[in-house]
């Protein structure tokens, strides 16, 4: 039996903030495609639909992250991890339908709180895994950083209330160097899993909207 999903790319690698992988979700869940190439973001493009055949893929966990690709032995925890699959895989099981649309990439408003509550929820854990989400009103803890510099760094988004949420902020990316902005604003992200907790990635550097660029250290 073939099972058959399709989705629209909602991700992109082109920052290198993100990581061999791309995202697709057909507007109720979403899942991400891991593989063995970079610049996946020539061929599979923000907005493209994306049909792929699973039969003979492998679904399963890295680190708790819930994702396509390949089957890899981990031998420290004496289990199998999901991997990257070769690109040559992908593109016998995968096809792009139609042209990119921007325009159809659905945004989840969500809070902190909202997404600590559906980690108990194992339902609702996996329909949200890899969506595209986005947080209003919140600022960086770490402001006047920059957002990973030569390591890669884990910097916390933080709400009204004081609850904050884990970034993970690539040395690779083209916006390593640059500055996290002060005071509050709007951020996009996906939304992912690190061990058993919410782990976020921004795409591009324009996931951060409505900060205002002559706020200093005190505007919170």
């Amino acid at each position: 039996e073939h099972i058959v999903i399709k989705g629209r790319v909602v991700s992109s690698d082109e920052s290198g903030n993100i990581y061999k992988n791309f995202v697709i979700d057909d507007g109720t869940s979403a899942i991400t495609v891991s593989v063995n190439q970079k610049k996946l973001y020539q061929s599979y493009l923000r907005g493209q639909e994306v049909v792929i055949d699973v039969t003979g893929l492998h679904i399963g966990k890295y680190n708790g992250m819930l994702q396509l690709g390949a089957a890899e032995w981990y031998e420290a925890g004496k289990c199998y991890e999901t991997t990257f699959m070769e690109e040559d895989v992908l593109k016998a099981h995968a096809q792009q339908n139609g042209l990119p649309d921007v325009s159809k990439i659905d945004t989840l408003t969500v809070t902190i709180p909202q997404l600590k509550e559906i980690m108990s929820n194992k339902d609702e854990f996996v329909k949200m895994t890899s969506r595209l989400v986005k947080f209003e009103g919140v600022y960086w803890e770490d402001a006047g950083k920059e957002f990973a510099g030569t390591a890669n760094a884990n910097r916390n988004l933080v709400d009204k209330e004081g609850n904050k949420i884990l970034f993970r902020n690539s040395a690779y990316s083209t916006f390593s160097y640059d500055k996290i902005p002060y005071g509050a604003g709007d951020v996009v992200a996906i939304l992912g899993v690190y061990g058993q907790d919410w782990q976020l990635t921004l795409i591009e550097k324009d996931g951060l909207m409505n900060f205002d660029p002559n706020a200093g250290p005190e505007d919170v």
